[in-house]
């Protein structure tokens, strides 16, 4: 049974949870920024993930490819293999320690 795991349809005119209306200018006043993007390269039977993770601390982005891990300019993270994009609302601060996505492990 998913029904706990789902948002429940409003039957009324005010917007649901997850939604927001416009401003009186017409505009939403909720701004995402990309973060990460997953790539599939291959065929619906097999292939490889790679992915594109941005460092707030550093302001880079980096390509992730099994054990590399490089630099890549901003302009190059948007390919045909985009899978799955991950977004975070803009002015939100993560709940996890800020240092922890430039630590690897020892």
């Amino acid at each position: 049974d998913m029904a706990p795991h789902v948002a429940k349809r409003s039957r009324g005119s005010k917007w649901g949870p997850w939604k927001q209306s416009l401003t009186e200018e017409g505009q939403c006043t909720f701004l995402y920024d990309l973060y990460a993007v997953c790539n599939h390269h291959g065929s619906l039977h097999g292939g490889h993930y790679t992915a594109y993770c941005y460092n707030s601390l550093d302001g880079r982005w980096y390509s992730y490819d099994d054990s590399t891990v490089e630099p890549v300019m901003e302009e190059d993270i948007s390919t045909r293999g985009a899978y799955i994009l991950f977004y975070q609302r803009r002015n939100v601060v993560p709940s996890w320690p800020g240092g922890s996505s430039v630590r690897g492990s020892t």
